[in-house]
């Protein structure tokens, strides 16, 4: 995903990089507890089905976080691009403090 790349901004980083204008975001998967399931409910299957569409037209950042679902947004993606090694894949987290 080459068109509208943006260098972050601000960053201590070792190396040059780019990180995509666009991400999938991952607040539903998995839809555990009633904050979360209000948004959305997709289960383990239909989100990997999204994420293999993502990765297959080249979109490669996730915005997660480990507050979603108590975790298992996080597991779900864990699963979902286990193994599927074709280019960088990029994660957003927000840890919970």
């Amino acid at each position: 995903m080459k068109p509208g790349w943006r260098k972050p901004n601000g960053l201590s980083i070792s190396r040059p990089f780019r990180l995509p204008a666009l991400s999938l975001g991952t607040a539903t998967f998995g839809g555990k507890g009633a904050f979360f399931a209000a948004w959305g409910d997709t289960q383990a299957e239909q989100a990997t089905r999204l994420v293999e569409m993502c990765l297959d037209f080249g979109l490669n950042m996730f915005d997660s976080a480990d507050i979603y679902s108590a975790g298992l947004a996080e597991e779900i993606l864990g699963a979902a691009i286990k193994g599927k090694t074709s280019g960088e894949r990029y994660r957003a987290v927000k840890p919970w403090c």
